[in-house]
């Protein structure tokens, strides 16, 4: 594992003498300010009946909510936590889930920007809140109590957790679990615009529902992927195809490399990109990915070799591929037999 993340907040921890022990589910809490972000994240670290453990930064007290560096602070705290409970490959992932509970706002793209798919977003507002004074819900302490407990039933409501059991599924051609940057629909438009609406929806199952009819799957006989089959095992299994007829072949062994960390000797910013890059190799819609290095294999039928296949990695930018397929992770970072970037046109 790399080492510690720098960040200017405190790590979220868990008292030894109170709380649930052991692996817990995360609520990151963003768009609060100093008066109520902490006490709002320490009522539910200190209650004793609770699994969640909770995480929070303050938030700037005038627009812009979203401040980007605030943003990537929360992120950096999120990262650490999920670092320093890493047991290693074969040990279930700590925490079990994360969810983003965010003060709703006009613009909310920062949030995006920073954790990307890697987090379940529930959006938190007062409707009925009668701005005394002029002042926002979100300085209230009991009205930002009651917001963060809404918050939490709605993480583990029914509709929530049939799409947490999906993910878990890890099924070999869900359209969730594909990378996004990658998967090209129709007319040029790829997955990962799809997501970003579904983020800003709240994972509403309707647009799950409409990914899941853009996205095409088909059965693929032994002799349609046979050096896939060779080296995995199985036959006849379904995978997602995109609109250039490349295979998004998922496969649950084999898997080529590991988390991509940020190295822990390296003197880098953690900018929106680095951090992203990280939550999204681990998780998925707030959802563990694994096992580590999940990915999927991603070629053509019969074999065909992928001869200057433009492609996006998040590591390098637009590139072409070369091989008889390229490993694409869950953040889009890609690795291949040969990768050369591409001209800019």
């Amino acid at each position: 594992m790399a080492g510690k993340v720098k960040t200017k907040a405190k790590p979220v921890s868990r008292a030894k003498t109170r709380g649930v022990a052991g692996r817990a589910p995360l609520l990151v809490l963003a768009g609060l300010p100093q008066a109520t972000a902490g006490p709002a994240a320490n009522t539910i670290n200190n209650d004793g009946q609770t699994p969640w453990r909770a995480t929070a930064v303050a938030f700037p007290e005038r627009d812009p909510v979203y401040d980007v560096a605030a943003v990537e602070e929360l992120a950096a705290q999120v990262l650490a936590y999920a670092r320093e409970n890493y047991q290693g490959e074969d040990d279930p992932v700590n925490p079990t889930r994360i969810v983003l509970a965010y003060v709703d706002d006009d613009w909310t793209q920062p949030l995006w920007e920073v954790f990307g798919s890697a987090v379940f977003p529930v959006r938190m507002t007062d409707p009925g809140w009668e701005w005394p004074d002029g002042r926002p819900w979100r300085f209230d302490a009991d009205a930002v109590h009651a917001a963060v407990n809404r918050a939490l039933v709605t993480a583990e409501s029914g509709e929530v957790n049939d799409t947490r059991l999906r993910l878990e599924a890890h099924r070999r051609d869900d359209p969730l679990l594909l990378p996004p940057r990658n998967f090209e629909l129709a007319q040029k438009a790829v997955l990962h615009e799809r997501f970003l609406d579904l983020l800003e929806s709240g994972i509403a199952p309707a647009n799950i529902a409409a990914i899941d009819a853009e996205v095409k799957s088909r059965k693929f006989p032994f002799e349609r992927l046979k050096k896939f089959y060779s080296k995995t095992g199985g036959q006849n299994k379904s995978f997602a195809v995109d609109a250039r007829d490349l295979v998004f072949a998922k496969a649950h062994v084999g898997q080529d490399g590991g988390l991509h960390d940020i190295p822990a000797e390296a003197e880098v910013d953690l900018t929106a990109a680095r951090l992203r890059r990280e939550l999204e190799s681990r998780f998925r819609f707030g959802t563990p990915l694994q096992p580590a290095g999940f990915q999927h294999d991603v070629q053509k039928e019969f074999d065909a070799p992928l001869v200057r296949e433009r492609m996006f990695c998040v590591g390098r930018g637009e590139v072409n591929v070369f091989g008889d397929h390229a490993n694409v992770f869950g953040s889009d970072m890609i690795t291949a037999e040969r990768i050369e970037d591409a001209q800019k046109e």
